[in-house]
């Protein structure tokens, strides 16, 4: 698969220089507590947003990056997901938010973009993804 039809099915939105620090931020704090499998997720994390970045930035579309493949199919898992929080919530657009639902606070403020007040948005993390 090229980046451009990954970023057109899995994410919402542009990837910014700030998306990749975040990463990179992530990967420095599982490297201090040397989770080895954290790190190794981290990683794929920066690279396949360094990717997304890339494409948004300059349209350089080449295939899926191997040290980003991790990550990418992270994203592909995650859609499902993400696919439960919007129809619990009520939102009828397609999704293709495939970021981390796992940390309540990026549930909040990406629900938050559609009007969902953080109460809703709480209930639905908790409904959908801790029963999981």
């Amino acid at each position: 698969m090229k980046i451009k039809s990954f970023c057109d099915e899995y994410t919402h939105g542009k990837v910014y220089f700030k998306d990749i620090i975040d990463e990179v931020e992530e990967f420095f704090e599982e490297l201090v507590k040397f989770d080895r499998e954290g790190m190794k997720d981290e990683f794929a994390d920066v690279i396949s947003f360094s990717q997304m970045w890339l494409w948004n930035q300059f349209k350089i579309n080449g295939k899926l990056w191997g040290l980003g493949l991790r990550s990418f199919n992270k994203f592909i898992s995650r859609r499902k997901v993400w696919e439960k929080i919007y129809v619990h919530v009520g939102i009828k657009e397609r999704c293709t938010y495939c970021r981390n639902y796992m940390r309540k606070h990026k549930v909040v403020k990406h629900l938050s973009k559609f009007n969902i007040n953080e109460k809703k948005a709480l209930e639905a993390y908790e409904f959908i993804v801790l029963k999981q």
